[in-house]
């Protein structure tokens, strides 16, 4: 008999919401993607019941501040909706889920007495078991041909040709599942370094294969930057092993590109023709347009706009945006239309809080000796260092397979650290330096 206590719960929760598949040939409607909202139904409603009736430690200080910091969320909702009430359309009033959605998944994961032993456990074996499962599909939508792009858009995509032959995983959206399988690389490479298993090595090449078969090229961008960032700061942090080796193979790599770059454009060409040309379009235009079309230019005019839309003095947002003008899509446009400059900054200030959270987690995971747990940790934290730059395409963050992983792993970090205030100055002091 199978019984689900209080931390097997998350074994079942984590791949549940993740891999939720959406059905969007089925379920697409006027107002969204039926699949998703049940989905967002199906997760509020497993994570009231846990809160009622398994036995939870929520702390009270924890659950005063997030309270406060999504109130004010919901306030700035109500204050958009209200200047656009004459537009207002059900789809404006299904942004309340957000909050609250995203204060129960905080609240779920916050309410567990983590260690080091049970987030190995019940947090990154759980993620590791998602990883491999969405590389596996990710393959096989990519590479698959006409069955693998007719089983991704029964289960997960809808059915355009610009996604023929590319890799959504379960999110559906090409730069979505590229900044998934980006954490996954790093968390994979990570776990290589630490503890040599050819599997590991094995699953980081893969996941790069995936974030390439997105064909995302704000996310190979990203990809790039983390890639620039962990070459300065390696060297820098207690514990990272192998640090000659990393560096001696990173100047080889760069070398050998150097020596073959035309044959590796030649093939991006043939492999990754959406990929190449964007990219290739982009360089030779010199970067974005207010004129132009294509991705880039697009969310570049959508800035624009709300730019000319917003009050002279933005503190707080004008309007939901989905009945009026362009559906806007990066965090800079949407966020300042809908929050304005208040919640942009309630939003960095929680990303650099985070950071923070996630740097000391891995310490505390390293002097724990617990190296798969460190590996998450600090690949949580590259993850929040470039999220200013993947949010470019989306508020990646907002999505709701993607609130399971960040806040979710907030409120573990929260647990995990706060719980012993000795501790936490211990690893205060003794925190990376750069």
């Amino acid at each position: 008999m199978i019984t689900i206590n209080r931390l097997t719960f998350f074994k079942f929760f984590i791949p549940f919401i993740i891999l939720f598949p959406a059905f969007p040939a089925f379920t697409r409607t006027s107002g969204g993607r039926l699949g998703d909202i049940v989905m967002v139904g199906s997760a509020i409603g497993l994570m009231a019941i846990y809160l009622l009736f398994f036995k939870s430690s929520l702390k009270s200080r924890h659950v005063f501040y997030a309270l406060i910091y999504f109130s004010i969320f919901i306030l700035l909702i109500c204050i958009s909706i209200f200047i656009e009430l004459e537009y207002i359309s059900i789809r404006d009033l299904f942004e309340f889920h957000k909050p609250i959605y995203i204060i129960l998944v905080f609240f779920l994961f916050s309410s567990v007495s983590w260690d080091t032993q049970t987030i190995k456990k019940y947090l990154v074996n759980v993620f590791r078991l998602v990883f491999v499962l969405s590389i596996i599909y990710a393959l096989f939508e990519a590479f698959g041909g006409s069955l693998g792009n007719k089983v991704s858009t029964i289960i997960y995509k809808t059915d355009r040709p610009i996604l023929y032959g590319k890799s959504t995983g379960s999110f559906g959206i090409t730069y979505f599942f590229a900044v998934f399988m980006i954490f996954s690389s790093y968390y994979f490479f990570f776990k290589y370094l630490f503890e040599r298993n050819k599997k590991d090595l094995i699953f980081y090449l893969l996941s790069l294969v995936c974030v390439l078969a997105s064909q995302s090229r704000t996310m190979l961008i990203a990809l790039l930057f983390s890639y620039l960032y962990v070459f300065f700061i390696y060297w820098s942090f207690e514990g990272l092993p192998h640090k000659k080796t990393v560096y001696i193979f990173f100047f080889l790599f760069i070398g050998i590109v150097f020596i073959i770059y035309q044959p590796i454009l030649n093939w991006a060409e043939r492999t990754y023709p959406y990929l190449y040309l964007g990219i290739n379009a982009l360089i030779e235009k010199g970067g974005v347009s207010a004129t132009g079309g294509g991705s880039a230019n697009i969310r570049y005019q959508q800035l624009l706009w709300v730019l000319e839309n917003q009050f002279s003095i933005p503190l707080i947002g004008v309007g939901i945006g989905k009945s009026t003008g362009p559906q806007l899509e990066s965090f800079y446009a949407l966020y300042l239309y809908r929050y304005g400059i208040i919640g942009i900054l309630l939003y960095v200030i929680l990303l650099v809080a985070t950071y923070l959270m996630s740097l000391k987690s891995y310490k505390k995971a390293i002097r724990d000796k617990d190296y798969g747990v460190a590996a998450f940790f600090i690949s949580f934290s590259i993850f929040c260092f470039i999220l200013p730059l993947t949010s470019v395409s989306s508020v990646i963050t907002d999505q709701p397979r993607f609130v399971i992983l960040y806040y979710g792993t907030i409120g573990v970090m929260v647990r995990y650290l706060y719980k012993n205030p000795k501790h936490l100055e211990e690893l205060s002091e003794n925190s990376p330096s750069y």
